[in-house]
């Protein structure tokens, strides 16, 4: 299986002319993060804030097809935008932090969303990573949201391609 995602240049697109930000994510009063979806119950004191899309650093949106989840992308640290000339869906990275792992926490952002969304496609420098000494927190690290689950699922994923989990049919000797 290959992976599936499109890198698109936006340096020529505005914010709010041709695209709008559509990911929203929730604080809670006790400040925890958490993805936002449509109908959700929100306590007060809670705010409902779209993802930040920090214009001077986004370069690229990623299309990875119109099926996008919305809440595992604001789980990562992706925000999502929505062209208004076409309707398509673009992923992009909401982080504001600019220093020289920007990059690489994009990718691995990307990485995650991509092997979670696709269990079946085998990124196996995304397993190295997660199988290395501390590799499982630093990846943890890069969520933003107040949730273990993709680090859980992941983990679910790697072990299900090496056998282990119950995955290996025993034959009769």
């Amino acid at each position: 299986m290959v992976k599936n995602i499109e890198r698109v240049n936006i340096s020529e697109a505005t914010l709010n002319e041709d695209f709008v930000v559509i990911s929203k994510f929730v604080m809670t009063d006790d400040c925890t993060f958490l993805p936002y979806e449509e109908g959700m119950e929100v306590s007060d004191g809670s705010h409902v804030w779209e993802t930040v899309y920090p214009t001077k650093l986004v370069q690229f949106v990623y299309d990875v097809g119109n099926n996008i989840d919305m809440s595992l992308a604001v789980t990562l640290g992706l925000g999502v935008i929505q062209s208004l000339s076409d309707g398509t869906l673009y992923l992009y990275h909401a982080d504001m932090i600019d220093d020289e792992d920007r990059m690489k926490h994009e990718m691995l952002r990307l990485g995650m969303y991509y092997q979670l969304m696709n269990p079946k496609y085998d990124d196996r420098r995304l397993d190295y990573l997660f199988n290395s000494s501390g590799g499982t927190f630093y990846l943890s690290t890069l969520l933003f949201t107040d949730c273990i689950e993709p680090i859980e699922k992941l983990k679910a994923i790697f072990s299900s391609k090496k056998g282990k989990g119950n995955n290996v049919v025993a034959f009769k000797a």
